[in-house]
């Protein structure tokens, strides 16, 4: 019989399995989870600072050229956001609240947007210009999660089942080859004949 048979034929090897499986998928996905979770939440924090980026970097300028109807520098400027990572579509109203200019996409999917009030100062006046829609997909932070948890999940299973023919190994060598020996012992026994000694290795 070979070892990896002799491992799997007891009760006890097999429910050992049964329990690690058990208790190291819960595990995993416990981990999995909050691991998952905790991306999550960090490619928001992302596409908020992305934002942010936006509004401190092209706002002005922006502002600048819709209050000179600059309409090429207004194209370049959103061509130039449009490859910020995630920012999928852009959308410039007027102070009416009508479109005027759009860029990009709209997804179906979830979105996460800023809109991002647009005034101009001349002559001591703030002169309100309309509202610049910026949207970002979660596509692709949806993907990312998808991947992290493929890999987590296979690298689990596979230190699962490593660590499961590790332990059961050590039982058959501590436990179930001596309850086997013992077995046999008591298979061979004679009563009308004096036993021979029990050796255990």
């Amino acid at each position: 019989m070979t070892l990896a048979a002799s491992l799997f034929k007891h009760k006890l090897a097999k429910r050992l399995v049964v329990y690690i499986l058990l208790f190291s998928s819960l595990v995993t996905l416990i981990l999995t989870a909050t691991q998952l979770y905790r991306d999550y939440k960090y490619d928001l924090l992302l596409i908020d600072e992305r934002f942010n980026d936006i509004q401190k970097t092209n706002k002005e300028i922006l502002e600048k050229n819709v209050w000179l109807l600059n309409h090429q520098s207004i194209d370049l400027l959103l061509e130039g956001i449009l490859r910020y990572h995630d920012i999928v579509y852009l959308e410039i109203s007027n102070e009416e609240g009508d479109v005027t200019l759009a860029k990009g996409n709209l997804p179906e999917g979830d979105i996460r947007q800023i809109i991002i009030p647009l005034r101009y100062l001349y002559r001591g006046k703030s002169h309100f210009l309309g509202e610049l829609k910026v949207v970002a997909t979660l596509e692709y932070v949806y993907q990312r999660l998808i991947d992290t948890a493929f890999i987590i999940l296979v690298t689990q299973a596979i230190k699962t089942f490593l660590v499961s023919l590790f332990i059961i190994f050590i039982v058959w060598l501590l436990i179930t080859r001596h309850l086997d020996t013992i077995r046999e012992y008591g298979l061979n026994l004679e009563l009308d004949k004096k036993p021979a000694k029990l050796k255990l290795n």
